[in-house]
């Protein structure tokens, strides 16, 4: 099982227990880069609210190929409501 976290100090980062070779190649093209620790990490998300459409675009690619995903709720900053005009 492959888990999928973001934190604001970490970033967004993937828990790997499988070969690279055999998550590279669905995760390389979304711009995921491995660390030495085994982790995967997103470059670029530290710091960053997470990225909704990345999370999922990599969550449906590693199960289409058969890979199990699990991800924690993630939260979006919420909008603010328009002022209204006097």
């Amino acid at each position: 099982m492959l888990t999928l976290t973001h934190s604001t100090a970490a970033g967004t980062e993937l828990e790997c227990p499988h070969p690279r070779d055999q998550v590279a190649p669905v995760l390389r093209p979304i711009g995921w880069r491995p660390r030495p620790d085994g982790r995967w990490r997103l470059p670029g998300t530290a710091g960053q609210p997470a990225d909704p459409r990345r999370i999922a675009l990599t969550t449906a690619a590693l199960r289409r190929r058969g890979f199990t995903v699990t991800t924690p709720p993630v939260r979006t900053p919420a909008r603010r409501a328009p002022r209204p005009r006097h």
